[in-house]
């Protein structure tokens, strides 16, 4: 009988390791998709020589593994090689600063933090115009209407404490399911699908409201995965870089505005991509 009790004891243990091995529930989708682009994606052609991915990949759970693909290609990731892949030095795409100095931003509430200089005051509640999105366009006797106006979650502004010295800061947060944006200028509205990671522009054409889907610049950082997002702001006045990061297990969208006025800011170098370098979730 205690022969038997073993068995079944040794059985169990088995069974559990054989699970773990089967499922590898410690491999982290964003750590292979970053690091499977960084290796392979020039090599089957998923990243152009710009840097630019031309068709980006989709991580599926396999037995012992993990499958990448894009429509250039495959990868198998066995669960006995992702500690070495996730050890690898992942070095940027943007340019690396010196920012151990900088101020830190910290959100309890959405799990994320980020640096930025110490010649900016706090980052501070906004009204700033940004701070809602127009969505569900349609034609009224002729006239562009919106069906619904969404409010961000937060609003959040940081200026640079000499004014008009460097550009201002602004990080807004939305709700994920019915995020998209449009120009200021009005007539264009880009919606994201969440589900299927895909970006769709609604604008008049001759007469008709159109919706038709589109490539939106993808770029990853510290294992993150965001997108690039137009702006119809004049150069010759201004503009805005605008970078949204979905984060769909908690239901939100983080979006970094860059407002830049060309007429006055001649000094600094500092860039959005050195703010998002420093980007993090923290939960």
């Amino acid at each position: 009988m205690q022969n038997q009790k073993g068995f079944v004891k040794i059985l169990a243990v088995i069974i559990v390791i054989f699970v773990l091995l089967v499922t590898a529930p410690w491999m982290n989708k964003q750590i292979i998709h970053d690091n499977v682009l960084q290796q392979h994606g020039k090599i089957d052609g998923s990243v152009d020589k710009n840097d630019k991915i031309i068709c980006d990949y989709e991580v599926m759970w396999l037995p012992f593994g993990r499958f990448v693909a894009s429509c250039e290609g495959g990868h198998f990731v066995p669960f006995f090689k992702f500690k070495k892949i996730n050890n690898r030095n992942q070095e940027s795409s943007f340019a690396k600063k010196e920012t151990v100095a900088w101020k830190t931003y910290r959100n309890e509430e959405y799990g994320f933090e980020f640096k930025y200089p110490q010649d900016y005051e706090n980052f501070s509640s906004s009204d700033v115009s940004l701070g809602y999105r127009l969505s569900g366009m349609y034609l009224d006797s002729g006239k562009i209407q919106y069906k619904e106006k969404i409010i961000a979650n937060v609003s959040l502004m940081a200026k640079p404490t000499k004014e008009n010295s460097a550009p201002l800061i602004v990080v807004h947060i939305f709700p994920l399911s019915s995020y998209g944006y449009t120009y200021l200028s009005g007539g264009v509205e880009f919606d994201y699908d969440a589900v299927n990671n895909k970006w769709s522009q609604v604008k008049v054409e001759n007469g008709k409201v159109v919706t038709k889907q589109i490539e939106v610049e993808i770029f990853s950082i510290n294992g993150i995965k965001g997108y690039k997002l137009d702006s119809d702001i004049d150069a010759d006045s201004g503009s805005v870089n605008m970078t949204a990061i979905p984060h769909k297990e908690k239901g939100f969208v983080l979006e970094f505005h860059f407002l830049v006025d060309q007429n006055t800011i001649t000094e600094s170098k500092l860039s959005l991509e050195d703010i998002l370098s420093t980007f993090r979730f923290i939960k």
